[in-house]
């Protein structure tokens, strides 16, 4: 290698203003969604198809082949760590399998405030449904106590005790999330019930915040494997118990 080479890999080069200015406008589904046609900024992507249809609806992002039903990529909200914005580029940070990493994706994009806006009035929607079933304060330091009788005891786990609330009757928020959480010493048991919560929170787009508890970045990797490996399995269920 020749002086003053380095072995750093090159960011992929972004597309001119030209080509992003040609892109085709939004149109929207049946179903509520919008789509947005992007240029995407990762190889890998870009591998697949140079061109990509980003579709935001209530279950997440789902980018796709162009005039087609194909999907290439999924990102359920919940898998979703963050978002930002600048000029026409878009990039979000998800929790990647194979990696078994959070990644950064990057797409670029004409109209970048109207997707901003269909993003937010798709988790305000989300919100609004989930805040019906928010766990009253009372019930909620019930909750905490049983978690504390849980620990002291040893007579049942802190899953058993939050699963009789978590999972037919009521939704937490994030902050109350952290709080159940905080309860918990063990560091497996914390693990256990982060992924149960990652199904019912209300601002499950702050499920990132819940995780800034446990005490590694391992452990939070080991969170979202599961709750990854979880959707899995419900997926190669579902058709099964249609028939």
């Amino acid at each position: 290698m020749g002086a003053g080479a380095s072995s750093a890999k090159r960011p992929p080069p972004e597309p001119t203003p030209a080509e992003i200015a040609a892109l085709e406008q939004p149109f929207g589904r049946e179903g509520g969604e919008m789509c947005f046609y992007c240029l995407p900024h990762d190889d890998e992507m870009k591998k697949r198809s140079p061109l990509v249809v980003m579709e935001v609806g209530p279950q997440g992002l789902r980018l796709m082949r162009p005039a087609s039903d194909d999907c290439l990529y999924a990102y359920p909200w919940g898998q979703i760590h963050s978002w930002a914005s600048a000029d026409n580029r878009f990039s979000f940070r998800y929790f990647d399998d194979s990696k078994k990493a959070v990644v950064q994706s990057s797409l670029f994009l004409r109209d970048l405030e109207p997707l901003l806006t269909q993003i937010q009035t798709v988790i305000e929607s989300i919100l609004t449904d989930r805040k019906k079933l928010a766990i009253p304060a009372e019930k909620f330091a019930e909750v905490l106590q049983e978690l504390q009788v849980a620990v002291s005891s040893g007579g049942s786990t802190p899953l058993d005790a939050l699963q009789r609330h978590l999972t037919s009757e009521y939704y937490f928020w994030s902050a109350q999330g952290r709080q159940v959480l905080a309860a918990i010493p063990s560091a497996f048991d914390k693990i256990e019930v982060a992924v149960l919560l990652h199904g019912r929170l209300i601002d499950q787009n702050r499920f990132s915040h819940i995780l800034e508890t446990l005490e590694s970045q391992a452990d939070r990797d080991n969170v979202w494997h599961r709750i990854t490996q979880l959707k899995k399995l419900s997926s190669k269920m579902a058709p099964s118990a249609r028939h």
